[in-house]
């Protein structure tokens, strides 16, 4: 309850100290000062401008109103308020004050602040994946011919510049569309138990060439670390993105540290997480820090602090993107002047890494591919690419197709090479119905994007790939 005309409260509700921190007897108008920012007028004000509502409300023209805004006192965080209030008027109908309610509703902003982050995620994947699987499609039509094209052209001739030029495009926007689809959360991630010491060291040899002389790296693998499940490339990628980002963050110089330990957490814990024993990865810098305002949106795609030219604002996203596809959480501690501190939490894994021996050369044998594709120039490029290795290819343009080449067969393909998304029959549907009859079938899918969870024991090949990454993985599959 507040006079307006000595402008006092003469009546405040204990809980009101819960949200400011100052007893409620206590309380002047002046503590009570909402941060105009953000602003929301609801109930019978809704629509009208905070200065409006105001004058209307005090003129009597508007007898109750209703106001969601932020308040913060001296120590004590943001706090979002809803306040309901009505006029209280003498006996002569003047106005004398208002009469009203609180509430703080900083857990339900938040709730909601959530959903909407959650729907946008999810039209931005929508969006995401629709593109890729057309992009990815074109990409390796450009690099696979790119490809040819080198081969052919005498080296060091203005034909096979061409070329290359034409590949090192691709590749860019390749890396585009995947970092995309990492912050949409929509990538095909290839898991496998491993442990991240096995990342760290190999990561540390790359920062070895990205780092200049004035930054000291320091990396300190726990002994015995647990293994965790997921992408191994995909989590070089994010950890190479927060060292570059540090890096960025220190241009005089400073150090980056990089650990790994062993993690039980219990309830209730500090990072508000299920309880489990995880493997925790900690990227430390000691540079120019994040401020606040930016600390709200540096997840975001395509934020960025950097000038204009010197940075896509992808790599932050794009790690916070792959973490969570992994199951894990990404946290962050940062102080202007002091440093940031990423820390990443995966989950712990009891299957042991698979050891491969080294691949041969190429297989002793010849063995009948099946390729299922229906994209005629990745189908020609593919072909070309196996049937240059001396492999036998049989060729469908769809999973009908296949299925009446591989039943009019004598002798079983060894290897089905096929796309995910066709139309009539995908090449899910397809592998269904040939392990049926030959559940030993190695398969490997080429996809560059798929709404839907691959089976389990299956390969994948990411669109756009170039003829050396198909060849490869062609021998690895034929070689277990």
């Amino acid at each position: 309850m507040k006079d307006f005309r000595r402008n006092v409260y003469l009546e405040m509700d204990a809980g009101v100290e819960d949200i400011i921190g100052i007893p409620a007897d206590k309380i002047k108008p002046s503590d009570w000062t909402p941060l105009s920012d953000m602003s929301v007028m609801i109930g019978q004000a809704a629509g009208m401008k905070t200065a409006d509502a105001i004058l209307k409300y005090h003129s009597g023209d508007l007898p109750c109103w209703g106001q969601e805004y932020r308040v913060q006192s001296v120590g004590r965080e943001v706090r979002w308020i809803r306040d309901y209030s009505i006029l209280m008027r003498d006996e002569k109908g003047e106005i004398t004050g208002s009469f009203g309610s609180i509430h703080d509703i900083t857990e339900l902003r938040k709730a909601q602040q959530h959903l909407l982050e959650a729907q946008k995620m999810e039209s931005l994947g929508r969006m995401a994946g629709g593109v890729a699987h057309d992009f990815n499609n074109l990409l390796t039509v450009i690099l696979g011919y790119a490809e040819m094209l080198m081969n052919d052209a005498l080296p060091g001739s203005p034909a096979s510049r061409y070329a290359k030029n034409i590949q090192k495009a691709g590749f860019r926007s390749s890396e585009l569309i995947s970092q995309l689809l990492a912050f949409a959360r929509r990538q095909v991630l290839s898991p496998e138990a491993f442990s991240l010491n096995e990342t760290l060291e190999e990561t540390e040899a790359l920062l070895g060439q990205l780092l200049p002389d004035n930054i000291t790296l320091t990396t300190r693998a726990f002994f015995d670390l647990w293994n965790i499940y997921a992408d191994p490339g995909q989590c070089q990628q994010v950890l190479l993105n927060l060292a570059i980002n540090a890096r960025d963050a220190m241009p005089d110089g400073g150090n980056l540290t990089i650990s790994t330990e062993n993690k039980g957490i219990g309830t209730p814990n500090e990072y508000k997480i299920p309880e489990g024993e995880y493997v925790l990865l900690t990227v430390q810098d000691t540079g120019s820090g994040i401020n606040e305002a930016a600390q709200a949106h540096i997840f975001d795609p395509f934020f960025t602090t950097k000038p204009p030219g010197e940075g896509t604002g992808l790599g932050l996203s794009t790690s916070h993107g792959i973490v969570k596809q992994s199951g894990g959480f990404l946290f962050f501690k940062s102080k202007v002047g002091e440093g940031t501190t990423f820390q990443i939490l995966f989950n712990r894994s009891f299957s042991e890494p698979i050891s491969e021996s080294d691949l041969p050369e190429e297989c002793a044998d010849k063995p009948t591919v099946l390729l299922v594709e229906d994209d005629d120039m990745i189908r020609d490029i593919a072909a070309r690419v196996i049937q240059l290795e001396g492999y036998r290819v049989l060729v469908a343009r769809d999973g009908k197709e296949a299925l009446r080449l591989f039943h009019g067969e004598t002798s079983s393909p060894v290897l089905l090479l096929t796309d995910v998304q066709m139309p009539g029959m995908t090449g899910i549907e397809l592998v269904h119905y040939l392990l049926k009859e030959c559940p030993d079938l190695p398969i490997l899918f080429m996809t560059g994007y798929t709404d839907h969870a691959l089976p389990a024991g299956c390969a994948t090949l990411l669109k756009p790939f170039t003829s050396y990454q198909l060849r490869k993985k062609i021998i690895e599959m034929l070689a277990k």
